[in-house]
């Protein structure tokens, strides 16, 4: 076990280290990061391409993380055709991302496609990952939403593969729509108003996600923004976390959760403040060479003034992306419910 502690830990400070390098950069300390361990290398590619907006570049997706429609030989099954859980016929091969796999299914029992999500390989025997998909799954369904992702069923494999069934969603995440630059103002408003109330029903039920970037902000072909992704959701005041590590994205990432500090609902309210002004400048509000130089400035940097970078924007909008960008907790709107009917008012 301590073993598989390990390398979830090593998987985890690589990931960390990669994910906020620019691209030119990424290679060649992946190539440094993975020198000698195949496996280690594949599984990085995959979570990368997850986290980067440019393999979601025309791919009429999705549902949790299923971004990249490039499959990875050495980490990915190759399911097509087979039966899951009695009734769920694959039809696509998994595609792999963050913390699980993602397959296309039909659910033979009610005739719908569905996204069935694995834990991923290297995580099968660690137990508190096991768990943490587990609460993803439970966090989803006490939810009763239309701005965050549905749940239909969850179960065990013949394998002992535990999977989630979720809706297969046609649509483009935030980080798609990101790669072709800034958002209009009035998409904006929509988007964060609709993740607002989704975030308001989940905290309402003492669910905090942790996770909000725009990976896991899709907006299905409708226009229906969901929440996805609850895999490291604090549920009812407990964290399923690995021990020493620090859940969520850096660079979305509260002041508080990057000291690994205790969080609150306050914590997903930075985290969508920095989606909005991302939405809004096409750039991030805290930036850096690498995970702990975005860390340092999430922390103690100056905020730019949105006005600086986008001149049509709203001043009202500006002051409410500023006020949940607050370093102290404390300083941004107290609820994600307020910040919903702060985005209301807004013309």
């Amino acid at each position: 076990m301590a073993d598989r502690a390990s390398e979830w830990q090593r998987l985890s400070d690589a990931l960390a280290l990669l994910i906020d390098l620019p691209a030119s950069e990424q290679k060649a300390r992946l190539d440094a990061i993975a020198r000698g361990d195949a496996a280690l290398r594949a599984e990085l590619v995959s979570l990368l391409r997850a986290h980067d907006a440019r393999s979601a570049l025309d791919t009429p997706v999705l549902d949790v993380l299923l971004i990249s429609q490039e499959k990875v030989e050495a980490t990915l099954p190759a399911w097509s055709d087979e039966v899951i859980g009695a009734r769920y016929h694959v039809l696509a091969a998994g595609v792999g991302g963050g913390m699980g796999v993602v397959v296309k299914a039909l659910d033979d029992r009610l005739d719908r496609v569905v996204a069935l999500k694995f834990l991923s390989s290297h995580l099968l025997e660690n137990v508190v990952a096991r768990e943490r998909f587990r609460v993803e799954a439970r966090a989803i369904a006490s939810l009763d939403h239309p701005n965050v992702c549905a749940i239909y069923d969850m179960g065990d494999a013949s394998d002992d593969r535990f999977f989630i069934s979720m809706p297969y969603y046609h649509g483009e995440t935030i980080a798609a729509k990101l790669a072709r630059g800034p958002l209009a103002i009035d998409d904006v408003v929509s988007y964060a108003l609709q993740a607002a109330r989704g975030l308001a029903a989940a905290h309402a039920r003492r669910i905090i996600h942790r996770d909000i970037k725009p990976a896991n902000l899709i907006v299905t072909s409708d226009g229906v923004m969901k929440i996805l992704d609850f895999g490291i959701a604090k549920l009812g005041g407990k964290a399923m976390t690995a021990p020493g590590f620090t859940p969520g994205t850096t660079s979305y990432m509260s002041p508080e959760q990057t000291r690994a500090e205790v969080v609150d609902p306050r914590t997903d309210i930075w985290s969508l403040g920095v989606v909005m002004y991302e939405m809004l400048t096409g750039v991030r509000p805290f930036r850096g060479a690498d995970a702990r130089e975005v860390s340092v400035a999430i922390c103690e940097g100056e905020l730019e003034a949105i006005s600086a970078l986008r001149r049509d924007v709203p001043g009202a909008l500006e002051r409410l992306v500023a006020a949940m960008l607050a370093k102290r907790a404390g300083e941004r709107p107290a609820t994600a419910k307020g910040v919903a009917r702060e985005l209301e008012g807004i013309e």
